[in-house]
């Protein structure tokens, strides 16, 4: 997961997402070859983006990051996340665009963001940043 905010006063609109896995192998004759392997969201674009949107990644048998020690090999490897966003300025009617590096020293394996919308007295909800970037342990356990 990755949380990410709009800080502008106004909205984003038609707001895409893409996150790669950028990693280096060795190709069939020795030679190294940098990949970006396109990592599915569970949803990656929205229509409008007012506050904060967590994207999603889901790690199943099917995602290069699944294995016990696929992270660290990855790591080891120097592999790093980037994520794009491109949306439209509702204000401007102009694009825009943000990109963000991510080691894999960043994942944090087990937790979920704390929640940032703190609820008022009124029933309106309120964004507090200070816990922007915090997150909670999770239990992983398989269910039954």
């Amino acid at each position: 997961m990755i949380r990410m905010a709009n800080w502008r006063h106004n909205l984003l609109t038609d707001v895409r997402v893409q996150m790669l896995l950028l990693c280096e192998e060795i190709s069939e004759d020795g030679e190294p070859v940098h990949r970006a392997i396109e990592l599915p969201l569970v949803v990656d674009q929205t229509p409008i983006l007012a506050v904060t949107w967590t994207v999603k990644h889901r790690i199943d048998a099917n995602s290069p990051l699944h294995g016990p020690d696929r992270l660290a090999q990855l790591g080891a490897a120097g592999a790093e996340l980037v994520v794009c966003l491109r949306g439209i300025d509702d204000t401007f009617n102009t694009e825009i665009h943000a990109r963000h590096r991510y080691t894999l020293d960043d994942i944090v394996v087990g937790a979920v963001f704390e929640n940032v919308l703190v609820p008022r007295a009124d029933g309106s909800r309120v964004l507090d940043y200070r816990s922007f970037h915090r997150v909670v342990a999770v239990d992983a356990s398989p269910r039954s």
